[in-house]
């Protein structure tokens, strides 16, 4: 059966309600389950009716609470809630959207969780003031992009660098921003508190970055 009409298929079984689970579809359409969360993605997203839509993304956020029970929910929102990220508005917008995955009502994410064992109060829900959230965004919507950025270091006077994006490192306590540095492929990495600021970069200022650079060797 080709993949169109998998798809097609997949999308019927869901508005029909005629199956529950990843493995139900996976029996229905002939593949792996992996196969139908890269399907129900591709629903979700698709121009579809808002609908259906919201039965595809409904199916699709059930694998991440299949295998849980409900002290299992208690401790991950509670890890949520209490560990450095929280404290950057960026990563809280996704930490509150998991969280909101693992409740199983608009009222228990603003009551306290409770399990077998387990009882989470609610969680803190406005971070203090930081300047984290735009060096984030901008790092995050650079690697999405492919573009380099210029990076301000407190520490460090003179011109910005000109890196690319790699990615973001959590170690303990700690959040660094990790960058490639295209002339020697070094990787660099700095503590986010260190970063005073991370800025979009042209490809035209990238060009007089790397003139100057050159200039100033010769």
């Amino acid at each position: 059966m080709p993949k169109f009409e998998r798809l097609m298929k997949l999308a019927r079984l869901t508005r029909e309600s005629r199956v529950g689970t990843v493995r139900e579809m996976s029996r229905a359409c002939g593949v792996s389950q992996r196969t139908i969360y890269r399907y129900l993605n591709t629903l979700s997203q698709a121009t579809v009716s808002e609908e259906l839509r919201r039965e595809a993304r409904e199916v699709a956020d059930r694998k991440l609470t299949d295998q849980l029970d409900q002290d299992d929910r208690c401790l991950i929102c509670w890890v949520l809630d209490n560990n450095p990220a929280v404290d950057h508005p960026f990563f809280l917008r996704r930490l509150a959207h998991i969280k909101k995955l693992l409740t199983t009502d608009k009222e228990s994410r603003r009551k306290p969780v409770r399990g077998q064992w387990f009882e989470i109060l609610p969680g803190r829900s406005n971070p203090r003031p930081t300047g984290h959230d735009s060096r984030v965004t901008d790092f995050v919507s650079a690697c999405m992009k492919g573009r380099r950025v210029r990076v301000r270091l407190r520490s460090k006077r003179g011109p910005a660098l000109v890196l690319r994006p790699r990615n973001i490192r959590f170690s303990g306590r700690e959040i660094q921003l990790q960058f490639l540095d295209s002339r020697n492929g070094a990787v660099q990495r700095f503590g986010l508190d260190d970063i005073a600021s991370v800025r979009p970069c042209s490809d035209e200022a990238i060009v007089t970055t790397e003139l100057n650079g050159a200039r100033k060797k010769g």
